[in-house]
């Protein structure tokens, strides 16, 4: 009886306080892969895509060109793809550089670096750490086919070719599902969709599947320690079992606290046999207490 009134105590006391809401700053969908290259040499390999955001305010696409390497000595390391590095075009004074050079036309086999500095209609790109890791460089529009790498390990004056062919046969994202969770307590509005998008196994040049999440037009609700959580239950307002929670990134312990648009991916224990997950629910963690939920609508 006296949790009955502890909790009764809790939200009459909280009902109006606001959480701790953070506003988006993601502008843009995951990176799909609409194209990509394999540069090989004795000393590197490396994988250069083409990707696709979509804007979550204006709807347009943008297009930005990644390159992630891996050292052929080492066929066990893993590259984390997508960090963002700092752009900056090609330093016409600047010696003994690596440097991804990109142009709407395929290159000539027998360019240089001399010949790429020179050439008018290629971008370019210095990659400060040199062929390690992964960088990512936005660009103007999605006309690129001819890729050329200058690497300062090799030789400054030769550049490794290689182009976008646009025939890889790339699958296309889709959106699989939506929720509209709401609760009576605490409003709450936005649109949840699932994607079932695809990376780039750079060991094996196929692509994988993977499950994210596009949160559009949220406002979250206002309950302290709001957590989302997807269940595979169609009635239970609980969150046992086999449910899991949905963490929300860059807010306090993964809290349902973050307004606007943002898509990141699912957990890595989701379950992703179709259509196992019936509703998202929304929790009061600190209290064990549930606040709302929505059913989970297949496409």
């Amino acid at each position: 009886m006296f949790h009955i009134v502890a909790i009764a105590v809790y939200f009459e006391y909280f009902r109006y306080e606001d959480a701790d809401i953070v506003d988006s700053t993601q502008v843009s969908t995951l990176p799909e892969v609409i194209d990509f290259a394999v540069i090989e040499t004795s000393g590197f390999n490396a994988v250069v895509y083409l990707q696709e955001q979509r804007n979550f305010e204006t709807g347009e696409q943008h297009y930005t060109v990644a390159i992630e390497f891996k050292s052929s000595s080492d066929s066990n390391s893993k590259v984390e793809r997508g960090s963002l590095r700092g752009l900056r075009m090609l330093d016409e004074t600047a010696d003994e550089i690596d440097t991804l050079c990109v142009s709407s036309e395929k290159f000539s086999e027998s360019e240089t670096y001399d010949s790429l500095r020179s050439d008018g209609s290629a971008t370019s790109f210095i990659l400060q750490d040199g062929p390690t890791g992964s960088y990512v460089f936005e660009l103007q529009d999605q006309n690129i086919v001819g890729v050329a790498l200058v690497s300062s390990r090799e030789n400054t004056n030769t550049a490794f070719i290689v182009a976008f062919e646009g025939s890889v046969d790339i699958p296309q994202s889709k959106t699989i599902a939506s929720s509209e969770p709401s609760s009576s307590d605490y409003p709450t509005s936005g649109t949840i969709l699932m994607w079932q998008r695809y990376e780039l196994d750079m060991s094996t040049l196929e692509f994988l599947p993977y499950t994210s999440f596009e949160f559009v037009d949220i406002d979250p609700p206002s309950a302290p320690g709001a957590l989302l959580y997807l269940t595979p239950s169609e009635t239970s307002r609980g969150v046992g079992g086999n449910a899991i929670p949905l963490e929300i990134e860059g807010t306090r312990d993964g809290y349902y606290t973050k307004r606007g648009s943002f898509e990141m991916r699912a957990p890595s224990n989701i379950n992703r046999e179709d259509m196992y997950y019936k509703r998202i629910i929304i929790w009061c963690e600190p209290f064990g207490v549930f606040l709302g939920d929505g059913d989970i609508d297949y496409i």
